[in-house]
């Protein structure tokens, strides 16, 4: 085997390449992780809006059947029917 000395400018392109690359690399973990973070939020949201909705839907739908083609005010807090 032979060992040969590389130039002093390829050897910094080298290093700063490969300190780039690891920067880079590091970067795109962190990003991954925020969206891993990220995905769990929007589907707690997702279930807390899709829970929000139901109950909602049941109280308009009790409301319709006591209350046919009623109005409700929720500044009055009244029902017109």
């Amino acid at each position: 085997m032979a060992t040969e000395q590389l130039e002093v400018s390829l050897v910094e392109t080298l290093k700063e390449l490969s300190a780039k690359k690891n920067e880079l690399t590091l970067k795109a973990g962190q990003i991954h992780l925020e969206i891993k973070e990220l995905t769990n939020i929007s589907n707690k949201v997702d279930v807390e809006y899709l829970t929000t909705v139901a109950k909602l839907d049941e109280l308009l739908t009790d409301l319709q059947s006591k209350y046919p083609n009623g109005e409700v005010d929720l500044l009055e807090g009244t029902v017109t029917f």
